[in-house]
């Protein structure tokens, strides 16, 4: 898209708008098991000179351009979501209950 796309997880109450989603938290736990609700916001777009990497990895992003859905084909935002609950769940299980609360900083870097 030639705009940025934004997701929103952990704002129920937050009624999303055009280029944007928003979803439930994301829910972890840290290395050492406590169980954790992420809420956190991001903003994205696509860079033209990696477009083909994700063509050959996503193919065409048809929902995301014409608001359309092709049979049988994952949706090219339910994918990138996927992707990032997955990468958050991972980074959130990296760090004790102690690291994560206690210095933020180091976690978001």
């Amino acid at each position: 898209p030639a705009v940025h796309q934004l997701v929103y997880f952990g704002y129920p109450e937050y009624k999303a708008q055009e280029h944007e989603t928003s979803l439930d938290s994301v829910h972890s736990r840290t290395r050492d098991g406590l169980q954790i609700y992420v809420k956190i916001s991001l903003q994205w777009f696509l860079e033209p000179q990696h477009l083909h990497g994700i063509y050959k990895l996503l193919g065409g992003a048809e929902d995301l351009l014409a608001q359309e859905n092709k049979d049988n084909k994952p949706s090219f935002i339910g994918t990138f979501i996927r992707i990032t609950r997955g990468t958050l769940t991972n980074v959130c299980s990296q760090y004790t209950a102690a690291e994560f609360f206690g210095n933020q900083t180091v976690v978001e870097e």
